[in-house]
């Protein structure tokens, strides 16, 4: 809701970011740091604001739990039923044909998506 800190971030982005929006965060907040949309390799974390909102960061790969199949199964058991019930609901920015896969391609690379970038097979 808006005015209401937090508690959660799926950061993609790297570099500085965190710093832009560090502010918006929760006391006791956790940073999931994902991606490198940056191109960036590091986070850079401004530390007395981390410190005194006991902001913790934690680094996040999907292959840590794709191949573990026990994490897997703990993953997928959590995650369904919050996509089944509409805890979670992706943001869709298109939905391009299977023949459009280019045009998918081409919308992915613009970086001008706000959410997940779909090639339907049908």
């Amino acid at each position: 809701a808006a005015g209401c800190p937090v508690a959660l971030s799926y950061d993609a982005v790297r570099g500085d970011l965190v710093g832009r929006y560090i502010s918006a965060l929760a006391k006791g907040a956790t940073i999931f740091a994902y991606g490198g949309l940056s191109g960036e390799s590091d986070v850079r974390l401004p530390l007395i604001p981390a410190v005194r909102g006991d902001i913790g960061l934690r680094a996040y790969s999907t292959p840590n739990f794709s191949h573990d199949p026990a994490r897997r199964r703990r993953a997928v058991a959590t995650i369904l039923p919050w996509l089944a019930d509409g805890r979670v609901r992706p943001i869709v920015d298109r939905v391009f044909p299977l023949r459009g896969w280019r045009d998918a391609y081409a919308r992915l690379r613009s970086g001008e998506q706000i959410g997940k970038v779909v090639v339907a097979v049908q």
